[in-house]
């Protein structure tokens, strides 16, 4: 699975501190300190976020690898040249993180990379990044000893590109964690989209013109087997931008019982899909012991996401679907009225 999860920051309320990729803690997007919502400078959509006031925010995978990649729109929002740190990559062990690679501009606006002990591996040509305007990054780090790597491509031009590089900072060969700063001036982030290099395909750099876009659940589809609670409809009951917990809710204990909804057309100039992230927002009963899993249907096809072990608390869970049911990769035309319908299923 090369995508697991993809962040367009709608409702970051949704987001901060709660957010699980899987059963390990700390997995997913996290807020960190100082970080707004922001709806005055965006990428993609109406909104995304702010770090401001020396303010941080980090995503953690859920698998440790020794190789990672993370495509993101940046904006800075200062019109002094100044140095100062923009991101860090990292190892998170649970108990620390420790910086394999820092990533910080210079007064010329380029980039400069040095590795966790201060060593500068590479600097960028001059004027990298742009001030008060978006950049789309990528970043490709393999972390290693003698043969660590780093790959940052802005809008699409190779900036950096470090090879036979010590890229350990005196811990394991692991890379498993972005971390965005805000030293002194503020940073905002957009179209937020982790990778690696596992799969046949989604393995390699994505392209500036990546965005992530949410679809929100709009009516009934073929199948509603679960209970209603607090509202007229099964798709009422979850149709919220904020999830709002027990509020309103669909439940069921039943294994097999399955719940299926439409969801918001793609706005246009859409032209590709790499792939489809279905979120779901859930905890079990105490004592309860039923796991559910994301479904897709299409073209009289439905197939399924991994069995999700749910938590007693309210959290998110994000299963990533890179192929459409029955095979092939995502068109535009899956969407829309009377085609993909998304939902959930006692497992």
């Amino acid at each position: 699975m090369a995508i697991p999860v993809a962040y367009d920051f709608e409702n970051f309320e949704s987001v901060e501190n709660n957010d699980v990729s899987s059963e390990l803690v700390n997995a997913g997007f996290h807020d960190g300190t100082n970080v707004k919502h922001s709806t005055t400078i965006v990428r993609t959509g109406s909104a995304c976020i702010k770090l401001v006031a020396a303010g941080h925010c980090r995503w953690r995978s859920a698998t440790d690898m020794a190789s990672h990649g993370w495509s993101f729109g940046y904006y800075k929002d200062s019109s002094v040249s100044e140095v100062e740190v923009l991101f860090e990559l990292e190892y998170n062990s649970g108990a620390a993180h420790t910086v394999q690679v820092e990533v910080s501009r210079d007064t010329n606006n380029a980039l400069v990379v040095k590795n966790g002990d201060g060593t500068t591996l590479a600097t960028s040509a001059i004027s990298a990044i742009t001030l008060q305007g978006w950049h789309f990054i990528e970043v490709y780090c393999a972390a290693d000893e003698t043969a660590g790597q780093v790959i940052i491509r802005v809008d699409d031009v190779e900036e950096i590109n470090v090879s036979s590089a010590d890229t350990v900072n005196g811990v394991a060969s692991i890379v498993n964690q972005i971390r965005f700063r805000r030293p002194t001036r503020n940073a905002v982030i957009d179209d937020f989209v982790p990778w690696d290099t596992t799969g046949s395909i989604n393995n390699w750099f994505l392209g500036a013109e990546t965005r992530c876009i949410g679809s929100d659940v709009t009516i009934a589809g073929d199948v509603q087997q679960w209970t209603v609670n607090g509202a007229a409809s099964n798709p009422e009951a979850i149709d919220e931008a904020v999830p709002n917990g027990d509020t309103d809710y669909n439940s069921e204990s039943t294994p097999g019982k399955l719940d299926l909804f439409e969801v918001d057309d793609l706005p246009a100039g859409v032209t590709s899909i790499y792939a489809v992230i279905v979120t779901l927002q859930a905890r079990r009963e105490t004592g309860g012991t039923a796991d559910i899993k994301a479904a897709a249907k299409l073209s009289g096809t439905t197939a399924y996401g991994s069995d999700i072990n749910l938590d007693t608390t309210h959290k998110r869970y994000n299963t990533a679907m890179e192929t459409k049911p029955g095979g092939g990769t995502w068109v535009p035309g899956d969407f829309g009225a009377g085609n993909v319908q998304f939902g959930y299923e006692i497992a």
